[in-house]
């Protein structure tokens, strides 16, 4: 984690991200870091500015349901998964 100010912390963003850099229609700035995909299950991951101090918005079942999706069995076992929104 890094904390400075704004122009520091998007030279800072775009000097470790791997991959592209794009500041959105509302003013967020993200660096993707493995691109989103058109299927599912989908994995996505990129480093986003925001504010310090800003809350944790992850929701209660989020842990739960990330550990499943990469615990899933090798397709052509027996284990069936379901996965809902």
């Amino acid at each position: 984690m890094f904390t400075g100010n704004h122009d520091d912390a998007q030279h800072m963003l775009r000097a470790t991200s791997a991959g592209s850099v794009v500041t959105d229609e509302y003013g967020i700035t993200r660096a993707e870091i493995i691109p989103r995909t058109n299927g599912y299950p989908a994995i996505e991951k990129a480093l986003a500015l925001a504010p310090a101090g800003v809350l944790d918005k992850e929701r209660p079942a989020f842990g739960a349901w990330w550990e499943r999706l990469h615990h899933q069995t090798a397709p052509g076992t027996r284990r069936s998964v379901t996965l809902a929104a």
